[in-house]
């Protein structure tokens, strides 16, 4: 579980959660930019609802599921996230 609120969240933060749900034993390479485009990292869009599923456990939020189509890249995700 990630111990800061959700207005916190960090690209590392969602690069940590998304290798958890992939089943990856790290996080993608943090030498990838922010503005990586999720497809690119290989995460479609079942690992993404994935993501957002422990982020919402994890931060007791909810995330607007209906703005998850135009978050494309790490950064749109985590700006959805932090408005959660």
């Amino acid at each position: 579980m990630i111990a800061v609120p959700a207005q916190q969240v960090t690209v590392d933060d969602l690069r940590q959660v998304l290798a958890e749900v992939a089943g990856a034993p790290n996080p993608v390479d943090a030498s990838i930019g922010a503005d990586a485009a999720l497809e690119d990292l290989g995460y479609d869009s079942i690992a993404v609802l994935a993501a957002v599923a422990k982020i919402e456990r994890d931060y007791g939020v909810k995330v607007d599921e209906e703005g998850l189509p135009t978050a494309k890249r790490l950064s749109d995700l985590v700006q959805l996230i932090k408005s959660a």
